[in-house]
């Protein structure tokens, strides 16, 4: 007797025997090979939630990095809005010293003769400017601000640091070389330079 298996099912061939019967499918069930390690429900039953799990990881996965790509886009219009408000104000180049803008404006406006007068501080001058304040003030507070000034001014190294600031100041605001001396020295210039 030859037992075979076809597509599943098992057939004996052969004759003679007769406990042959006992291996046939009873019932019309049929038999279905499957390896020994992996039994039918084991195999059928994990694989599925197996593979729910990894495709739920897979999915968290694309959702973190859509998040990330959208915070990293938001991050990149904040910068680029904030350069682009940068870029579009015109930057100062250099510092800017006061002192020296406050000339170069004065310079400019007024005429040659009148660029060498600068008002110095006298002495004089502001003691009787406090005065004037102190007859104008009302409350004692300001009184005795007023009093601790002309007390100031009254001292001997206040008086020398007034002078030294006088002396600086007419030194500083001497015609140097580059002054033109004549209302014509820059037609002069041309004139000479070729151009």
């Amino acid at each position: 007797m030859t037992t075979s298996h076809l597509n599943g099912l098992l057939a004996e061939e052969g004759g003679g025997g007769g406990g042959g019967g006992d291996e046939e499918p009873r019932g019309g069930q049929q038999h279905r090979e499957m390896a020994v390690d992996c039994p039918g429900e084991l195999g059928s039953r994990t694989l599925p939630v197996r593979r729910s799990a990894q495709l739920e990881r897979i999915r968290q996965h694309q959702e973190d990095l859509r998040r990330r790509r959208e915070e990293e886009g938001r991050q990149l219009d904040l910068n680029a809005s904030l350069r682009l408000r940068k870029l579009s104000q015109h930057p100062h180049i250099g510092i800017d010293n006061p002192t020296f803008l406050q000339d170069s404006h004065t310079s400019q406006q007024l005429p040659l003769g009148s660029q060498h007068t600068h008002a110095l501080l006298e002495l004089e001058e502001l003691l009787l400017s406090l005065k004037q304040v102190r007859g104008c003030l009302s409350d004692q507070q300001s009184q005795n601000d007023v009093e601790l000034v002309l007390a100031l001014l009254n001292k001997s190294d206040f008086q020398s640091a007034l002078k030294i600031h006088n002396a600086v100041a007419t030194s500083m605001h001497r015609p140097s070389p580059p002054y033109p001396h004549t209302h014509q020295a820059l037609q002069l210039a041309m004139e000479v330079t070729p151009g």
